[in-house]
Parts: C-alpha cells; structure tokens; sequence
C-alpha cells in the first residue's frame, strides 16, 4: 500500500524545489522565472494534496486531533520536520510583516505571498508523506514478523 505514496512524494519534493526556486527568483528579479503563470506547480498542489490528506486520516484514524500531529510529526524525518517548520516560519513572519507595511497590495507583492505559500504546501504534504510512508512500513514490517 506504501508504494503508491511513492509517486506523491515525488511531486511534492519537485513542487518544493520549484517553488523554492521560484521564491528566490522572484526576490532577485521581481519576476517568476517560470514564467507569469506556472501552472504545473499551482495545479499540482491539488494533486498532491488529495492523497496527502487521505494519507494522513488513514494513518492516524484512531487518534484525537492533537495526538494526530503529533504522530504524523514525531515519524517525519528530523530534517524535513526542521524544514517545514522554517518555511511556516518564514511565512508566517513575512506575513505579519507585508500587512504591517502594506506589502501585497500591488501584483508583486500577491505573487511574492502567493510563492511563499506555495512552499509551505509543499514542504507540508512532503513532510506527512514521507512520515506515512514511514509508518506504513512499520506496519507492514510487524504484520510479516
């Protein structure tokens, strides 16, 4: 059953690196280096997402809400859990900070928001796959044993 995560982990980790990609190349060049309107990297958050949240209740259907994230967390590898968090960080700052300073009001400023967030859903359907996956396989290694 873990392998059909496979390919959604795949996505998520190319739509990270896109994503980051487009991040820094907009804060260098003020523009999307994909061009004015990536499609592949916003159409496939929803495929991403849709196997990422069945992934995520399938694993964790016995649990309450908080002890849900717990788990999905405490099973994603350290460097991705750091990974995530600092990106949810970053936007989150950014975020109090272009609302402050009114930042976002022009085309610019929404797609620089629009890529910051971009990275977090990625990371964050990353970070629950890879640690379903993980889970997954403890499973299926104690089913065998």
């Amino acid at each position: 059953m873990r392998v059909i995560l496979l390919p959604f982990m795949g996505m998520a980790f190319i739509g990270l690196v896109c994503s980051m990609i487009a991040h820094v190349g907009f804060l260098i060049t003020g523009k999307d280096p994909f061009g004015p309107s990536p499609g592949f990297l916003d159409y496939s958050i929803f495929v991403v997402w849709l196997p990422t949240i069945i992934a995520a209740r399938r694993t964790t259907k016995n649990d309450e809400y908080w002890q849900a994230i717990r788990r999905i967390l405490e099973n994603c590898p350290g460097w991705l859990k750091y990974t995530a968090g600092a990106i949810l960080v970053y936007d989150f700052v950014f975020l109090i900070v272009g609302e402050i300073f009114g930042l976002g009001k022009d085309e610019a400023g929404f797609l620089q928001w629009y890529t910051e967030f971009r990275m977090a859903f990625y990371a964050l359907a990353l970070a629950i796959l890879v640690s379903a996956y993980r889970i997954w396989k403890e499973h299926d290694l104690q089913q065998v044993v």
